[in-house]
């Protein structure tokens, strides 16, 4: 074979590499020409090409391991010298003989405290206001507190915890009355969940003017930076 065959062969060869490369290639692109994703089909977002990677810790390990390091003050619980109630348990009969006990003197042998929550229940006040009339045929009628402003109304401890467990605890008005209705038996509706949040949005704008004016008064600003990526 002379140099020319040689050559043509050769080009040939690598022509043929050439093309299974860019068949290859062209394979792989085809992933990301595609249209389709979690957000217009029925893909899952884990199968979604190009995705973003979810946000890394860059702390470093410290090789300790893992719960409360030696040293550290636990939070046990402890006895309380001032339990709210005593239950005594106190032997009537002689488990030996049978006989009565009842007159015998008793000596503490043990004791044990359970911590435990008083079954929540509604609070019903009814605020009455009276008239008399004096002597000089004048009438006097006493005058309720300027908050109530309905024959009927939810009290400010109400009003709180529906603020609580909507702001700070994030649940939804549908949950949050599931809530009320299991724990406390207090059955509140979803439009005056959403009456109450507006009203406690009303009284704290005072305290956001506040805040707004104290940020913008500070030399150094923070901010919650949660969800920022670093180096990508």
């Amino acid at each position: 074979m002379d140099s020319k065959d040689r050559q043509i062969q050769e080009l040939t060869e690598l022509v043929t590499k050439l093309l299974v490369r860019i068949d290859s290639l062209e394979n792989e692109l085809s992933k990301y020409r595609t249209t389709k994703n979690s957000s217009n089909s029925s893909i899952p977002p884990s199968k979604d090409e190009n995705r973003p990677k979810k946000p890394q810790s860059l702390r470093q390990a410290s090789g300790k391991k893992t719960g409360g390091q030696q040293g550290h003050k636990g939070h046990t619980l402890k006895m309380s010298a001032h339990p709210n109630e005593v239950i005594s348990y106190i032997p009537e009969f002689c488990n030996g003989c049978g006989s009565s006990l009842e007159n015998m003197s008793s000596t503490l042998k043990t004791s044990r405290q359970e911590v435990d929550i008083p079954i929540p229940k509604v609070l019903v006040k009814e605020h009455q206001s009276y008239q008399k009339t004096c002597q000089c045929g004048h009438t006097t009628i006493s005058h309720l507190p300027s908050h109530l402003r309905a024959p009927i109304q939810y009290g400010s401890n109400v009003e709180a915890m529906v603020g609580y467990l909507h702001t700070r605890q994030y649940l939804p008005y549908q949950r949050l009355s599931e809530t009320l209705a299991t724990c406390f038996g207090l059955k509140i509706s979803q439009g005056s969940i959403d009456n109450i949040i507006e009203r406690l949005s009303q009284k704290s704008q005072k305290f956001y003017q506040r805040i707004h004016q104290q940020i913008g008064q500070a030399s150094v600003v923070g901010s919650d930076e949660t969800g920022v990526r670093v180096n990508g």
